[in-house]
């Protein structure tokens, strides 16, 4: 299976397992774009890195364009500013700074420094940490926010999705006939 059928799938799968705090961000119309020279809002420059290159080493650039590319780091500094509750928000900071500690720990340099494969390195530890947590673990939770970030781009929308900005022809006057079996008796 290639990344592209890999990521249709996921999003079918991910519309029934995203949090309130997250429909919440996106029903207010909140969504990954790209913007030029861009400052976090919310997380500190450190925290915005380390969430930047934890996104994209959760969906890195290949024939399609990656979280980075697509805003997805900007999605999740707006949605987490400004749709969470601030013990939650605290939360999730701790956790980056826990990666970046564990980072430190196995590499001596913070998670943004480390190469690709100490990356991956790293992110697997994440991915058996939250096999072992009881309810939603800081690695599912990241997964949720960059699979809804990456989704809700308008790049990611037109280039990857299908995209269809007038679905379908509309006949206003079709006989009966020719419809065949789509009408109910």
């Amino acid at each position: 299976m290639n990344r592209r059928t890999a990521i249709k799938r996921t999003s079918v799968i991910m519309g029934a397992a995203l949090s309130a705090g997250t429909i919440a961000g996106l029903m207010a119309g909140c969504k990954a774009e790209k913007k030029l020279n861009w400052v976090p809002q919310f997380f500190t420059e450190d925290e915005s890195k380390t969430l930047s290159s934890l996104t994209e080493t959760i969906l890195p650039k290949t024939d399609t364009p990656g979280a980075i590319e697509v805003g997805v780091p900007e999605f999740i500094d707006d949605l987490i500013g400004n749709f969470w509750k601030e013990k939650k928000q605290m939360n999730f900071k701790s956790q980056l700074e826990k990666v970046n500690s564990m980072s430190q720990e196995s590499f001596g340099k913070p998670y943004y420094d480390l190469s690709e494969e100490d990356q991956n390195t790293i992110m697997d530890e994440l991915v058996a940490m939250a096999k072992n947590e009881s309810g939603k673990s800081f690695f599912m939770e990241l997964k949720e926010l960059t699979f809804s970030g990456y989704f809700s781009s308008e790049i990611i929308g037109e280039q990857v999705l299908n995209y269809d900005p007038v679905p379908g022809v509309y006949i206003g006057d079709i006989p009966v006939k020719e419809v065949g079996n789509a009408w109910s008796t």
